[in-house]
């Protein structure tokens, strides 16, 4: 009996491998099925006849992914602001827009950037790409770099109307010029009328591979251009049922990038066999078909040696099958972004916290000593002095060691002293508890030490008890003199 406590005790700071429990969090259920979206950016382009059968559309729901989850931080979305026609692009016209700020955002650290065209449908809290809250769940995860996002609409008069999830602007703003025309003056619009507002009010970082562009329909091709016109200032491009048709010639892409060097830039292209496929009134026209010209762009930046992923599927002209892949588009387009494989880094280890979070913690610093248990019950039951003398622990700079009787446990350790109570999270990398985490909780009051966790490691406690039945554990620890 002796022999098994003194086990339990030896990893009494990092857990118990014997006892711990594996469990897979349980899957998140998006709250109920989506708001139906209008067409994007019809652009003149004609709805296909769809083949027998259920709509193309049907089986598309968007994933945890693209909701609020409990726990992750939600980020800022600041505006509308109008921003003025300075470039001589396109005079007498202005641009609306938005600014997404995560809650990780650092002004002393520069962060990535992406600029969605048809603001008002990527950021539309009933549309189909919810396109801050995908950000606000892969930064929390570490699954693409902090990144300021921009929503921007197409240009208009100050007497034209904000394009809406009804009416895009095709037929109201300057939209089918500025997305659909292959030059530069959109490009301009972006670089610079937008990013010179954007450096001078937020820390973005100035490296190209750190912008990211992307849209819908005409906004699609339109981020393309920006992308191909000034692959200096950008370089990753979501393109999601991209209008690569003949509207204002945007079918020569194809031969233009086999024609042109290569540029540095990287491509998602996304569409569907039921996009508007180029029939009118019984005529095919495969300039005008949709999916046709996004597979021949495809193939093309293929040949050429473009880093381009793809996905095709049943859907129609929309953002329903876009929707619900966004959140893997972004994580391809930013996959590349810096990591650490230091087993002891427990920042990186550790989910993005808010940036008032990281500042350092006064615990952090006095917790680090050698300690000796002095009191400790398990499920309810005393540990005796016996057990407990032969247990000493050092906390190091986020590192821990465990010896009993001379027998050493090793691992890490992080702190987040904003919770109530104050939280531990204990990481084992060598000995019995190698590859094991356990959520605890502690207080720290001068030279005396608490800390409660789960030897399970199925739930984080709430309070400083154990309970019969239970693998709670409770142990006190006094400060060694040096």
């Amino acid at each position: 009996m002796r022999k098994t406590i003194t086990y339990i005790i030896s990893i009494v700071f990092a857990g118990a491998a014997a006892l711990a429990l594996a469990q897979n969090p349980a899957q998140q259920t998006p709250p109920g099925q989506t708001t139906p979206g209008q067409q994007a950016g019809r652009g003149g382009g004609q709805p296909a006849p769809t083949p027998p059968g259920p709509n193309p559309n049907s089986q598309y729901r968007l994933g945890p992914d693209s909701f609020p989850q409990e726990g992750v931080p939600k980020g800022e979305i600041r505006g509308p602001y109008t921003l003025p026609s300075t470039s001589g692009a396109y005079p007498g016209t202005q641009h609306t827009y938005w600014v997404y700020v995560p809650a990780q955002y650092d002004p002393a650290v520069p962060a990535a950037l992406m600029v969605f065209q048809d603001g008002q449908a990527f950021k539309d809290e009933k549309g189909d790409m919810r396109a801050h809250h995908v950000m606000d769940n892969l930064i929390y995860r570490r699954e693409i770099p902090v990144m300021i996002g921009v929503f921007v609409n197409p240009g208009r008069t100050p007497e034209q109307p904000e394009p809406n999830l009804q009416e895009w602007g095709d037929r109201t703003t300057n939209r089918p010029t500025e997305y659909n025309t292959l030059d530069d003056k959109y490009a301009r619009v972006i670089t610079e009328e937008l990013m010179p507002v954007l450096y001078k009010e937020y820390n973005i970082s100035k490296d190209p591979e750190m912008h990211g562009i992307g849209g819908s329909s005409s906004g699609a091709i339109a981020a393309f251009t920006v992308a191909w016109e000034r692959p200096n200032h950008f370089r990753k491009v979501l393109s999601n049922v991209g209008s690569f048709v003949n509207l204002r010639g945007g079918h020569v892409y194809p031969e233009k990038a086999l024609a042109s060097e290569k540029k540095p830039i990287r491509v998602y292209l996304c569409d569907g066999r039921n996009d508007n496929r180029g029939l009118r009134n019984g005529v095919y026209d495969e300039k005008r078909d949709w999916f046709y010209q996004n597979v021949r762009l495809m193939k093309a930046l293929t040949q050429k040696g473009y880093d381009v992923n793809y996905s095709w599927s049943m859907n129609l002209h929309g953002q329903k099958y876009g929707g619900m892949i966004m959140p893997e588009m972004m994580r391809w387009l930013w996959r590349d972004g810096p990591v650490s494989t230091d087993v002891y880094d427990m920042v990186e280890r550790s989910f993005r916290q808010p940036a008032a979070n990281k500042k350092i913690d006064a615990d952090a610093k006095a917790i680090q000593g050698n300690w000796k248990p002095v009191k400790a019950e398990l499920a309810g039951q005393p540990m005796t002095d016996a057990v407990l003398n032969s247990i000493s622990l050092k906390l190091d700079n986020g590192i821990y060691e465990v010896s009993v009787g001379g027998n050493p446990d090793k691992g890490a350790y992080a702190l987040d002293s904003t919770t109530t109570p104050k939280s531990m999270t204990i990481i084992g990398t060598d000995g019995p508890n190698s590859g094991k985490t356990f959520p605890a909780i502690y207080e720290l009051e001068g030279a005396t030490l608490r800390i409660c966790y789960d030897l399970s490691g199925a739930k984080r406690p709430t309070e400083f008890k154990t309970i019969a039945g239970t693998q709670l554990y409770l142990v006190t620890y006094n400060r060694k003199s040096e």
